[in-house]
């Protein structure tokens, strides 16, 4: 896959598990990804993403794995993210 991650994601709300790593994907996280409220598990290693992980993602409560190494984002992990490993 390349290009942006698409905000309509977040229009998901059953989404459970995504896996987008190894892909060519550029951009910002968007925020939309913090509406899905059974997402357990979000995967973006290895792709071109910038910017910041966004603190919506706080919003999905049952979030148990946040994996996005290999990209190119900044700054800290929100500390609203706390309940993730």
């Amino acid at each position: 896959l390349s290009g942006e991650i698409p905000s309509t994601l977040g229009n998901c709300p059953r989404l459970q598990s995504l896996d987008l790593t190894l892909n060519d994907l550029q951009g910002k996280i968007p925020d939309s990804l913090g509406q899905p409220s059974m997402l357990q598990s979000l995967s973006l290693d290895v792709n071109l993403l910038d910017g910041e992980i966004p603190s919506s993602l706080a919003r999905c409560s049952r979030l148990e794995k946040l994996s996005c190494c290999g990209n190119r984002l900044t700054g800290q992990l929100p500390s609203s993210l706390g309940h993730a490993s």
